[in-house]
């Protein structure tokens, strides 16, 4: 008994290791030859075609094994397909990541529209941790002269409250000192903190924008916020939790970053560095490489370090992955670079990484 689709699974199976083969080396070929698949359909319609032209009285029979492979054709074409997808977010991540609507409206307040209000309040330190709760605020950090806290505010609220005296809403509990701007009437607030050394601070604000003062102030800073753009250096250690950031740190020794859409630049003097995000744009250039771990789904990171000695593990499931010259395509790599004192480990799933370690 002869049977249909024998020969155009033998075509089939052919057909996928060559591919296979090549989109590995050249995916830009690979794409382009896969196209053709469709051309399986067609043989076995004219494996068809020839045994109803053969007059014979053969029974003719139906090779299961051309089902199994058009399944397979069939699921990596919807591969490809995401592939794309993937690839073209992948390019407006790179390109277009912005989040300047969030900050725009946090910046851009018609005042017309809220009574301003003016508050400030000084007081002596007595807890190691300030902890500021606000919504769409831009904060700004100055160094104290003395060992108090001052705080100068100016109050975005409702028309009606115009004219009253706001008192600023000062706690002291569990060892923080901890400062409250969540009052409903108030639509937007922008605080200077003058803040001794060595105080470590909390940032509970929704819509961040975190500017650095003129007085640089060595502290601790955590950050916890769905949009923010932080943009801060000379710190000991940083750590931002937030959903949407737009981050620009510049010695700032240890920082780590959780969110969901980030893009990141660190520079100058930072060893420690903990960034895991979901889709981003990451770029560092520092100078010594103590402890780097990076997790991406979908992004482009960028690290050029000054540190020679550095052992290097980049895991990568698509993309282009890139170590000084050595450059790989749907692959990761390991390499140690002199005596690999300096720890660097990237996993991305669908981007670009490069790494390069130079002489600055």
């Amino acid at each position: 008994m002869k049977k249909i689709g024998t020969f155009t699974s033998a075509i089939g199976f052919i057909y996928l290791g060559v591919w296979m083969i090549i989109n590995k080396s050249d995916p830009q070929l690979g794409e382009l030859i896969f196209k053709f698949w469709p051309v399986l359909i067609v043989g076995v319609g004219l494996e068809i075609l020839f045994q109803l032209a053969v007059k014979n009285h053969e029974k003719i029979g139906f090779n299961p094994l051309i089902i199994l492979v058009l399944i397979a054709f069939v699921t990596v074409n919807a591969f490809q397909g995401i592939s794309k997808t993937v690839k073209y977010n992948l390019k407006n991540i790179e390109g277009n990541f912005s989040l300047n609507d969030f900050v725009d409206w946090v910046n851009d307040v018609d005042i017309k529209n809220y009574a301003v209000i003016n508050a400030s309040s000084t007081f002596q330190r007595t807890k190691d941790v300030l902890n500021l709760n606000a919504d769409n605020g831009k904060v700004i950090l100055e160094e104290s002269q003395d060992n108090n806290i001052r705080v100068e505010a100016k109050i975005y609220a409702d028309k009606k409250k115009e004219g009253i005296n706001y008192r600023i809403n000062k706690m002291d509990i569990e060892g923080e000192t901890k400062l409250n701007f969540k009052e409903s009437y108030i639509k937007k607030v922008e605080i200077t903190l003058y803040l001794p050394k060595d105080i470590k601070i909390k940032l509970n604000v929704n819509n961040l924008n975190l500017i650095q003062g003129e007085n640089s102030l060595d502290t601790q800073i955590f950050i916890d916020s769905n949009n923010c753009n932080v943009d801060i250096k000379d710190k000991s250690k940083v750590s931002i939790d937030c959903n949407n950031g737009r981050i620009l740190a510049e010695n700032v020794n240890d920082i780590k970053i959780n969110g969901n859409n980030a893009t990141v630049t660190v520079k100058g003097k930072a060893e420690n560095i903990n960034i895991d995000v979901d889709n981003g744009k990451i770029d560092i250039d520092n100078k010594k490489c103590k402890n780097i771990k990076i997790d991406m789904d979908n992004g482009v990171v960028n690290l050029k370090t000054e540190d020679k000695d550095v052992n290097v593990n980049i895991d990568l499931e698509q993309g282009v992955t890139k170590i000084n010259e050595e450059r790989r395509v749907n692959s990761g790599i390991r390499k140690v670079l002199g005596n690999g004192n300096g720890i660097v480990n990237i996993n991305v799933d669908r981007g670009t990484v490069e790494f390069k370690s130079q002489e600055w």
